[in-house]
């Protein structure tokens, strides 16, 4: 069960870099979904939970799903338990994760496919680079998709919120 905020607000110290603990991991990422590749900044707690249970609850707080250092994350950006108490659950969503090295690409590429039991499918391709090396990269992933007949999307999208949506639609939320 994840945790994102994007855009990320200012965090306080112990939540400016990457940390993990026992069961989670917290990252700070820039993320550029294009066109236009804006840059926005995100910050995810993810904990490894049993997503079943979660859905148990339909409506209600969601408090009770997450871990205490999620609820110390959110807490960091004025979100307490209370304004949890609207939340629905949505999914499942089933992740698969791959890394390939492509040529022409400084580092490995890393191709993400989210599908959903309702025959949603999303495909993420990213690579990881610094701030100074982001036009060049976006250009030499461009190159390389158009190489594999891979159309590039029309719009900006992400993948959380293409899929949160469509699950959202779902249940007529």
């Amino acid at each position: 069960m994840t945790v994102k905020l994007r855009p990320c607000p200012a965090l306080p110290s112990p939540w400016q870099k990457d940390r993990e603990g026992e069961h989670w991991e917290f990252t700070i990422e820039e993320d550029r979904t294009g066109p236009p590749f804006t840059p926005v900044v995100s910050a995810s707690l993810q904990a490894e939970r049993k997503f079943e249970s979660v859905l148990e609850v339909e409506r209600g707080s969601l408090d009770h799903a997450l871990m205490k250092p999620q609820l110390e994350l959110l807490e960091t950006v004025g979100l307490t338990e209370d304004h949890l108490e609207d939340l629905t659950a949505l999914g499942p969503v089933h992740a698969v994760k791959w890394k390939q090295d492509w040529d022409a690409m400084p580092r490995p590429v890393a191709i993400e496919e989210w599908t959903t039991d309702n025959n949603l499918r999303f495909l993420e391709v990213s690579v990881r680079t610094s701030i100074a090396g982001v036009a060049e990269v976006e250009g030499l992933l461009e190159q390389a998709l158009r190489e594999r007949d891979i159309t590039l999307p029309q719009s900006g999208e992400t993948k959380t919120r293409a899929v949160m949506t469509a699950l959202a639609r779902d249940l007529r939320l």
